[in-house]
Parts: C-alpha cells; structure tokens; sequence
C-alpha cells in the first residue's frame, strides 16, 4: 500500500477519521521497517504526547513506516515516538490496560501447526503450564517478580491460547485456573479465546463466572479451507453455543480477523451475529508475511476496504451500547475512536 502523505489527508477527510486511526491501520497492515532481525516487534507509540498504543507487528523492511532514533517516519514525517522496541515473542505472562490484565498462555503456542492465517512465534520462555500446582507457583512467581503479594488488583486474566485440543483439556484447565488464582486473591473475570464443541462445558465452566468466553470464529467464508480440522466447528453450532453461553449470563463473544472477508458477507454476517453476543467482538486485522499473503480477501489489498469494514460494523452496532475497548486489542481497526467517539 504505497501512500503518500496526500492520500492519507484525502483519506481522512473522505472518511471522517482521524489520521492518528488511518496511521495506526496502516501500522499493523504494513508492519514497520526496524534495522533488527526479528521477524516481529513490539513497541509503544506516543503519537500525541499523551496518547500510548501498544503495538505488535511484521518487521517488514518493504514497509513504507520505518523506525529511525526510536522515532516513527512516513514520507519524511514523524508520527511519533516509540517506546520499549523489542521482539514480540511468545511470553507465559504480559500485561494490558495498566497492568490490570493479565494475559496467560499457558499452552504453548509455538508448537501449535496452527491455521492458515496464523502466526506462530518462537521462544525460549514457551512452555506448558498444566497442573494446579505449576498454574499457582506461575501466577505467585509472576506477582513477586512484579512487585505484588498477590493478585487482587488484577481485573481480569485472559487465557490466550487455543492450543488446548479438546473440551475436557478446556474445562480442566479453565477450573484449575479459578481456584489457583482464587488462592491468590483474585476475584476478576476469567477470558477465553477458544471454541468449546459441547454445551456440557460451557455449563461447566459457568461456575468460573465472572466468565467472558470469546468464540474464534474468526472468518465466515472458505472456513474449511483456512482453519485446522480439529478447531473446526460449524457456524451454526457455534450460534447454538452462543445462546446457551449468553443465556446464563455468560459474557460472550466472539473473534474475526477483518481481512478474510469480502465486504458483503461481512456486513451480512455481522447483522445476524450481533443477536448472539453481549460483549463487542474483538475484532483483529490481518496481518500478512510473504507466506500468509495468498489467504487475503483479494477485496482487502487495499486500505478502503478496511475503512469500509469501520463503517459497516460501527452502523451495526451504532445504536447498541457495546464499543471497543482501546486496551484490549493491538490488532483493532479502532484504536481511539469509534465513529466520531473517542473510546
């Protein structure tokens, strides 16, 4: 996407939205130019002076965006100042939204042969974590570390791994969490990021609540061709699984990663599936290497499609009260507003 600094005005007028939003998109589409060999990086973005985002994307040294003295450059501007430029590795423990969430993968993802539009990182620090034993002496080991007694100030623990391999591997898990973290002061919500196949472990984990369990549906077309057979569940059994998650007061939603789709069966799809949730979906972009680059929607090569996605699901969801939290997702195609209302 070779832009230049005219097509960006043009872009946010014709829009209506900010540049700060139309820099951001192209961050996580383009990636960034950094002189290391990682393959991804991570960093801080101040773009206002006051204003922080945290990003995870491709080093990519075609990209237009480029890191130069821990600043941010497009067409010989500066977007702004970058702060904490690492590898993005795969970590057991990170942190989002001031450190009130504690992001937890516990399954190792780097050994997962994961589905067509994944990326799969590599660590040295990537190991499994199964028993209630490992899973406290983890979480205790992460609050010392961090200066905590415990983790009562911690608001949520998201479980970010779908490498799990079936429901019972799940719903173990998922209660051994709760009663570990329970030992430790921790009250907060519990989050998924996996598709239970069966109703009998959603009814299981609902003793866990606070639960928010968030469906990867990810795609709606070619789903056969682009995720692994074993994480495969049909849509319309993930609806049935919806309902029933939402019906006791489960806080449910679901993931989708804007770039898969063509526009019309994402405005269809997305109508039908907001009577199912009660949480606002996280909704990713895709990112692409060399060798994800032929799953894209051939619609979402270039940067309208992504603004197009804005507007449909923003007229969708426009008179609901579920928005986008700013914290929560690197990957968003909101970062600091949702239509003309800064999250």
């Amino acid at each position: 996407m070779c832009l230049t600094r005219n097509q960006i005005n043009t872009l946010s007028n014709k829009y209506n939205i900010p540049q700060s939003e139309l820099f951001s998109l192209l961050i996580n589409l383009e990636g960034v130019n950094h002189h290391s060999e990682n393959n991804r990086i991570r960093f801080e973005l101040c773009n206002t002076g006051i204003n922080t985002l945290m990003f995870s994307v491709q080093n990519n040294n075609s990209s237009i965006l480029n890191i130069n003295n821990h600043q941010l450059v497009f067409d010989n501007t500066i977007i702004g100042n970058l702060k904490g430029v690492c590898e993005d590795s795969c970590e057991v423990f990170y942190t989002r939204n001031n450190g009130k969430v504690l992001c937890f993968n516990p399954y190792s993802r780097s050994s997962c042969n994961g589905c067509k539009f994944c990326y799969n990182p590599t660590s040295s620090d990537d190991k499994r974590i199964i028993s209630d034993k490992e899973i406290y002496n983890e979480l205790l080991k992460w609050a010392k570390k961090n200066k905590h007694n415990d983790l009562s100030h911690i608001e949520q623990i998201a479980v970010v791994t779908g490498c799990f391999g079936n429901d019972k591997l799940i719903a173990d898990y998922l209660l051994k969490l709760r009663s570990s973290a329970s030992k430790l002061s921790f009250n907060g919500e519990i989050l998924f990021f996996g598709t239970p196949h069966d109703g009998k472990t959603i009814h299981l984990l609902n003793s866990i609540k606070p639960f928010n369990l968030c469906f990867t549906i990810e795609c709606f077309e070619n789903r056969n061709n682009l995720i692994r057979n074993d994480k495969l569940v049909e849509l319309e059994k993930i609806k049935d699984l919806m309902l029933l998650s939402k019906s006791m007061g489960i806080h449910t939603n679901f993931s989708y990663i804007v770039g898969l789709d063509s526009l019309s069966v994402i405005k269809k799809q997305f109508q039908t599936m907001i009577s199912f949730i009660n949480r606002f979906p996280i909704i990713s972009i895709y990112q692409t290497d060399s060798k994800r680059k032929k799953v894209r929607n051939k619609e979402a090569f270039e940067i309208e499609y992504y603004l197009e996605v804005r507007k449909i699901i923003e007229k969708i969801f426009w008179n609901t009260e579920l928005r986008p939290t700013k914290w929560s997702n690197h990957r968003s195609i909101w970062r600091e507003y949702f239509g003309n209302n800064k999250l």
